[in-house]
C-alpha cells in the first residue's frame, strides 16, 4: 500500500490484492479464522481457504493513529470571493492520510463537519459578511484555532446636494479579489425607499434621485445605506444650506432691527424670491432683491416685550429649506 486509509474504531474493512499469484501457508497447526482469507480467479468467485487448513499469506493490519492537522494558518479573504479554509492531515512522517479523515470546523457558531480528499486536504467555504472571526478545526479530539478576517470591498461615496439642485447621483463601487466586478446588484435605502442598479464594467453602481425628492429635503445629513448580498455600508448624504441668516444683537430700548437672509441657487444670487422669518410665534415674508437678499424690520412694539440678556430663536425658510438663528437682547 502506497497510502493510509483512515478507518474508525469498531469499522469493518476488506483488502483486496490483485495478482497472478499468492503465497499461501497450510496444513499448519495454527487454528485458522474462517473469512480472513479468501482467493479468487475471477474476482467474483471466492474460495475460504480456512476449511481448507490454508491460510493467505499476505496481511493488512491497522496501526495505531498519529495523524495530526498541519498547514492551518491565518488568512485575510474578499467578502463573497468564493476563498476557502483549508488544512491537511498528516502522519507523524509528513505522509497525507488520504480520502475520509474526519475534521470539523466551527466559525461564527456553526461547525461543519468535512472529510479529507485523496491528498489529505479539508477545507470550507468562507461566506461570512465582512468583520474578523475565529475558527476552530477539530481533529482527533485535538482543536487549532485560527483568525478569518472577511474583508469588506463594497464602498459608498458621500454625496451633498442642494435641495434646489435637479438631481442627486448615489453611487458604490464593488471589488472582489482585486478587480471590479460587472453585473452586481446593489441596493440603496435613502429616505424610507429603495433603489437598485448593477454594478458597469468598472464595478460602479449608481441611481439617480429625482428633483421632486431633493427640493423636500432640509439642510441636514440623511443616512444612506448600500448593500450587496449580506454586506451593507453607511454613509450619509448631506444637504447644502442655500440659505444664510444673520444674527442680530440688539439692545432693549432699540427702536427697530432687521432680521436677514440670502439666498443662491445654483452658486448665483437668487431675486425675487419668498422667505420665511418665524420669530416669536409669528411669521414675516419678504422677497428678496437683486442682491439674493431678503429683509425684514421687527418693531419696537414687539422689541418692548424681549426680556434683556435673554437669546431668541429666529427660524428662515425657502421653500423646505430653512435654517435658524438668533436675536440675542444686550444685558
Amino acid at each position: 500500500m502506497n497510502k493510509y486509509i483512515p478507518i474508525q474504531k469498531g469499522e469493518k474493512f476488506k483488502v483486496v490484492f490483485k495478482s497472478n499469484s499468492v503465497p499461501y501457508q497450510g496444513w499448519s497447526r495454527v487454528h485458522y479464522l474462517n473469512g480472513t482469507s479468501l482467493v479468487s480467479k475471477d474476482g467474483n468467485s471466492w474460495t475460504d481457504f480456512t476449511p481448507l487448513n490454508k491460510t493467505v499469506c499476505l496481511k493488512v493490519y491497522t496501526v495505531a493513529d498519529d495523524s495530526k492537522i498541519i498547514n492551518n494558518k491565518n488568512i485575510a479573504v474578499d467578502y463573497a470571493g468564493g476563498s476557502y479554509f483549508t488544512v491537511k492531515v498528516v502522519t507523524n512522517e509528513g505522509r497525507a492520510v488520504g480520502a475520509g479523515a474526519l475534521v470539523k470546523f466551527t466559525i461564527g457558531g456553526k461547525t461543519t463537519s468535512v472529510k479529507t480528499d485523496n491528498n489529505g486536504i479539508a477545507k470550507i467555504k468562507i461566506s461570512q459578511v465582512p468583520g474578523k472571526y475565529t475558527i476552530k478545526t477539530t481533529y482527533r479530539g485535538k482543536s487549532y484555532k485560527n483568525t478569518v478576517t472577511v474583508k469588506q470591498f463594497l464602498k459608498v461615496a458621500k454625496s451633498s446636494v442642494k435641495n434646489t439642485d435637479k438631481k442627486l447621483v448615489l453611487k458604490a463601487s464593488l471589488k472582489i479579489n482585486g478587480k471590479a466586478v460587472k453585473g452586481k446588484v446593489i441596493t440603496f435605502r435613502f429616505r424610507g425607499k429603495t433603489y437598485k442598479a448593477k454594478t458597469n464594467a468598472k464595478g460602479i453602481a449608481q441611481v439617480t434621485i429625482k428633483q421632486s425628492v431633493i427640493k423636500k429635503l432640509v439642510g441636514k445629513s440623511y443616512a444612506l445605506k448600500a448593500t450587496y448580498l449580506k454586506d451593507s455600508v453607511k454613509t450619509k448624504v448631506t444637504v447644502k444650506q442655500v440659505l444664510k441668516a444673520n444674527k442680530p444683537t440688539i439692545k432693549k430700548s432699540a427702536k427697530k432691527f432687521s432680521l436677514k437672509a440670502s439666498l443662491k441657487i445654483n452658486g448665483k444670487v437668487a431675486k425675487k424670491k419668498l422667505i420665511k422669518f418665524t420669530f416669536r410665534g409669528k411669521t414675516y415674508m419678504a422677497r428678496t432683491n437683486y442682491k439674493g437678499i431678503a429683509t425684514v424690520t421687527i418693531k419696537r412694539a414687539v422689541i418692548k416685550k424681549l426680556k434683556q440678556g435673554k437669546t431668541y430663536a429666529v427660524k428662515v425658510a425657502y421653500g423646505k429649506d430653512y435654517l435658524k438663528t438668533t436675536v440675542k437682547v444686550k444685558p
